[in-house]
């Protein structure tokens, strides 16, 4: 067959198929050193059929000369027409399924507990909330609002509970507001607090964080031999390793940029789906990740064209194998001069004494090869 059929320039990744047995073009198969394009082709050729064959292909020894490549079998016999195809890469474009945002990140939320109105102290004594009790000096904090605040000030520095609520004068000045701690937002027994300030109610309900994720539908991407996917994340790319992010599982592997950055995102594979979770919860640009992919043609990845498959017109049979028995490896439409001498023998019953029999057969020089 003709590797013209095939392709006229072969390029790295690309997978030649023979019997079954597929070849993934390398780089070093590529020429570089040819004359001309034509030369570089042919060249080329020449590199993909010689480690084809020295990989091998069942059966057979695979050679090229000129464009031309012979599939010439191990053993004699006869053989079905060789299978023949060809995969061409086709180079990274944008992907034309936008990612679909899956779950949008969403901060954490902290929560809010306050006390009931209090009453001011009317003499020195101590304001006791939540367990913690703060002296009054009446003198210099004789009403509610410079006791609160007295109050608030030292809780913030000395309360048991100062590292995970921030005690604040309600803005009618006749409460404490207890505020989960940054570190601390989130649902109270989730990731907030594990219990209120005590003797507080709910004014503002503390909400988890929620990962941000996104996912691409990449069904021709599935390959290794197809090389890495690449995700633009706030111009820059990041290349997503086929091999890596399949061995992966769910657990994932960290999204890198060009610039050795990491996103924030943890990349893995489910089927044909390429999946991004930030690694922490919050809204992307906020608690979460600092950016987001874009919503349109933010992946790229190299899928392979149509294969091309050779037809039996264009596999010529040189010459068929044959075993030998019921005439054949006999050339249809022979000719020649054919003596044969048949000799009769009698005296054959049982008994008879040694015979010979001979037959003997006149050959032209022209039928005798040397060896």
């Amino acid at each position: 067959f003709k590797t013209s059929d095939l392709a006229a320039t072969p390029a790295a990744g690309d997978v030649l198929t023979i019997n079954g047995k597929q070849y993934v073009v390398q780089e070093d198969d590529i020429d570089t050193t040819g004359a001309d394009a034509a030369a570089k082709a042919t060249n080329t050729w020449n590199n993909i059929i010689t480690n084809i064959n020295k990989e091998g292909v069942d059966g057979y020894k695979v050679s090229i000369d000129a464009g031309k490549v012979t599939m010439k079998a191990n053993d004699a016999g006869e053989k079905t027409t060789p299978t023949v195809s060809y995969k061409a890469i086709k180079a990274a474009t944008g992907s034309a399924l936008d990612p679909t945002h899956t779950t949008t990140g969403k901060d954490a939320v902290a929560a809010v507990y306050e006390t009931a109105e209090q009453t001011a102290l009317t003499a020195d004594g101590k304001l006791t909330i939540a367990g913690f009790s703060s002296d009054i000096a009446f003198a210099t904090q004789s009403d509610l609002e410079k006791q609160l605040t007295k109050f608030a000030t030292d809780w913030n520095a000395n309360a048991p509970g100062k590292d995970i609520w921030q005690a604040a004068v309600s803005a009618d000045k006749k409460k404490i507001e207890f505020t989960a701690k940054a570190g601390h937002k989130g649902a109270i027994g989730g990731e907030g607090p594990d219990s209120a300030p005590s003797g507080t109610t709910q004014k503002t309900k503390g909400e988890d964080a929620v990962k941000d994720v996104w996912t691409y539908t990449v069904t021709d991407w599935n390959d290794a031999n197809l090389g890495p996917a690449t995700i633009t994340i706030n111009t820059k790319g990041c290349e997503v390793d086929y091999t890596q992010v399949s061995a992966a599982g769910e657990r994932g592997i960290a999204l890198i940029d060009e610039d050795g950055n990491d996103t924030g995102y943890v990349v893995s594979m489910d089927g044909d789906k390429l999946i991004l979770t930030a690694k922490v919860g919050g809204q992307a640009g906020g608690d979460g990740p600092a950016n987001a992919p874009g919503t349109t043609n933010s992946i790229a990845f190299n899928t392979y064209a149509d294969p091309v498959k050779l037809t039996a017109d264009q596999i010529t049979v040189e010459q068929e194998g044959a075993s030998g028995g019921a005439m054949k490896g006999i050339t249809e439409g022979a000719n020649g001069d054919f003596t044969v001498s048949t000799t009769a023998i009698s005296n054959v019953a049982a008994g008879g004494g040694d015979r010979l029999a001979s037959t003997f057969f006149d050959l032209t020089e022209d039928m005798v090869q040397n060896g």
